[in-house]
């Protein structure tokens, strides 16, 4: 009922803004950019912007030169606002103020704490990515499905379910995969650049990141840290880091992973996990996400952050066991 009132919604709207989260990923960015080509394609006029840069390796994506950086002068009035990927109003930075001042708001997503902000909200935490929801969306819409819009989504599902490996990933994923390779995904390119591909500074900085790793509580909880020193040290970009928790996580025996990643006045906290229920451990500290992935931000020193966090990742191994 609430998709088909989007679609009703979007094919009305003369000039649609298409927002995702800071920090995006794979999900966030192939999401919104298959929304853009398939809004275009229909005669309708739609801008992504986003608070923060592109990290590099999504900028093979069709049309992702034209994502906007917010702050950015807006070109007149948006009907609509469609948010993707973001679990709270907060998660889109600064572009929240412009999100939640439109008359029409849509929220596309599928995570778990997801706070139901918008006046439409499309919400399966079942998903394997937001681009599953985007799929169906874009099928209501007619749209026909080409090769751009294959690979911006192929991207998003091959991404969030960590090449289909995660426990997010379902027969409706593989099914959605299917169908955009036979229309035309990229899948070559998308494993080149997104899975292959690395930058002398990224594995330079890959080293130092382990250079920190801690393994704690016999065993069942692992961490490192990453510094801003270590990444001009490095010449690495903040975006640089995606992907680095899945180190200590992968040591036998863990049961928790955590990078934490020091920014301008925060440390940012990713949590991994193989069986216990991350997503309430980052509720503690004002984050959320998914049940094996989540994510807090704390405005704290960096020791105080391993501290706290490393604490409440212990009772909560405890309580499982």
């Amino acid at each position: 009922m609430v998709m088909s009132e989007i679609v009703k919604l979007l094919k009305s709207a003369k000039k649609v803004l298409i927002v995702t989260h800071v920090s995006p990923d794979g999900d966030g960015i192939g999401s919104t950019l298959a929304l853009l080509h398939g809004l275009n394609q229909l005669g309708i006029e739609g801008h992504v912007v986003i608070d923060d840069e592109v990290p590099e390796g999504f900028a093979f994506l069709p049309q992702s030169g034209k994502i906007l950086r917010y702050p950015h002068e807006m070109d007149g009035y948006y009907d609509v606002a469609v948010a993707i990927d973001c679990s709270d109003e907060e998660r889109m930075g600064n572009v929240k103020e412009l999100y939640m001042r439109l008359p029409v708001k849509i929220n596309i997503d599928h995570h778990i704490s997801n706070t139901m902000y918008a006046d439409y909200n499309v919400v399966d935490s079942n998903a394997g990515a937001s681009a599953e929801l985007v799929y169906q969306l874009l099928k209501l819409l007619g749209v026909e499905f080409d090769s751009d819009i294959s690979t911006c989504l192929y991207c998003s599902l091959a991404t969030d379910t960590g090449r289909f490996m995660y426990s997010n990933t379902t027969s409706i994923t593989h099914e959605i995969a299917g169908d955009l390779l036979n229309n035309g995904a990229d899948l070559r390119k998308i494993a080149e650049e997104i899975f292959e591909k690395k930058t002398l500074n990224q594995v330079l900085l890959i080293g130092k990141a382990i250079s920190t790793l801690n393994v704690v509580e016999d065993g069942t909880i692992a961490y490192i840290t990453v510094t801003k020193a270590m990444l001009d040290e490095c010449g690495a970009r903040p975006g640089d880091t995606e992907g680095l928790v899945y180190y200590p996580k992968s040591i036998d025996g863990v049961e928790i992973g955590l990078l934490f990643k020091e920014e301008d006045d925060r440390i940012k906290v990713s949590f991994r996990s193989k069986k216990v229920d991350v997503s309430k451990i980052a509720a503690i500290f004002g984050g959320g996400g998914h049940v094996l992935a989540s994510g807090c931000f704390l405005e704290m020193p960096m020791s105080e952050a391993v501290e706290k966090v490393v604490q409440a990742c212990a009772r909560a191994v405890k309580d499982v066991h």
